[in-house]
């Protein structure tokens, strides 16, 4: 539960990787904090830890699609923007076998 807790954090603390790209400034630290992050995170049954979550990976990915045209000729943007990207859409597809598994039940 800590990483989850840990994730959404990334959106409000000062130093925060998201709350940074909301306000235009990369910092790859930051990512690379909110990436390892992200990385310790599994879908759980707790189902609202599960829409929160669904909730700030969907605004993660907002927030990295709206900086795209500020950073595109940022190596280290695009690559970060990469990662995430392939970090959330494995964790959106665990929530969808969850919610297959659930509907079975």
């Amino acid at each position: 539960m800590a990483a989850a807790d840990d994730f959404m954090d990334e959106f409000t603390r000062e130093d925060g990787f998201f709350l940074g790209l909301h306000q235009r400034q990369f910092d790859p630290v930051a990512a690379e904090r909110a990436l390892q992050i992200l990385r310790l995170i599994e879908i759980g049954t707790d189902h609202g830890t599960n829409y929160l979550l669904a909730d700030h990976m969907f605004q993660a990915d907002f927030e990295l699609r709206v900086q795209e045209p500020y950073n595109r000729d940022n190596k280290q943007f695009e690559r970060y923007h990469r990662l995430f990207f392939d970090e959330i859409a494995m964790r959106f597809v665990a929530l969808g076998s969850l919610g297959e598994t659930l509907r079975k039940e």
